[in-house]
């Protein structure tokens, strides 16, 4: 019996072997390189194709057609787009602007009798007291009673109304709608979700007239809502990272 390694025609077999390996392998990488010809040919077909130019004409066409509508109405609308529209951090002039619609001569306005201060405890109870007035800041009693009504606002523009938190429940619950015609008094009002959840972190308190063309609402701007008091030691932290 031969010694393998002199084996000749084991040799010859170790030979055919790798070379069948060396021409398998030759063929997977010809056949993957076909693919991705196959595959870059099919592409340039298809943009090729009729109905995918129809498409980009189609889509350009509109563009343009929007982008001419929304230039037609900015420009036609009398609101001012405030100068921050595009960031967050609505200040009150904006707010009171976009919530009239552009109507701020009013002959009534409305004064708070407190601030509020936040941040405000999710769930937990607060009150909001107000009375009207005319543009001296003299309290005024109106012929007939008026409703008024407490919402709640993201910090968004177009202004846009919380009603429900995120898991479909009301968001501010207690008296949020009176009807008066000189206090005006919104009890134990709670706010049901943190203002973390939104983008700005922060909410926007409405006191709105039912005759906004009479009174200018009032807003109270920039409330956190968090779900409990921070210890003094993290309040200090954040103060210092601030300054």
């Amino acid at each position: 019996m031969q010694d393998q390694a002199t084996n000749p025609m084991l040799k010859l077999n170790e030979t055919s072997t790798k070379s069948s390996g060396t021409l398998v392998s030759s063929s997977q990488k010809l056949t993957e390189a076909d693919k991705e010809d196959l595959r870059k040919e099919k592409m340039q077909k298809i943009k090729n194709h009729p109905a995918y130019l129809n498409l980009q004409e189609g889509s350009q066409v509109l563009f343009s057609f929007l982008t001419s509508n929304y230039n037609y109405y900015n420009q036609s609308v009398t609101l001012p787009a405030p100068a921050n529209i595009s960031s967050t951090f609505l200040d009150e002039d904006d707010f009171i602007q976009h919530l009239c619609r552009g109507r701020l001569q009013q002959e009534y306005k409305l004064l708070i009798e407190y601030n509020i201060y936040s941040p405000l405890l999710k769930n937990r109870f607060f009150s909001v007291r107000a009375g009207i007035a005319n543009n001296q800041n003299d309290a005024v009693i109106l012929d007939n009673p008026m409703q008024f009504t407490a919402a709640l606002y993201a910090d968004e523009i177009p202004l846009r109304q919380l009603i429900n938190t995120r898991h479909n429940e009301k968001i501010m619950t207690g008296t949020t709608v009176v009807e008066t015609s000189e206090k005006i008094y919104f009890r134990k009002l709670a706010i049901k979700e943190v203002s973390s959840y939104y983008k700005t972190g922060i909410f926007h308190l409405a006191i709105i007239p039912e005759d906004l063309s009479r009174i200018k609402p009032f807003v109270i701007m920039n409330i956190k809502v968090k779900s409990r008091y921070e210890k003094m030691w993290q309040l200090q932290k954040k103060i210092k990272l601030d300054e």
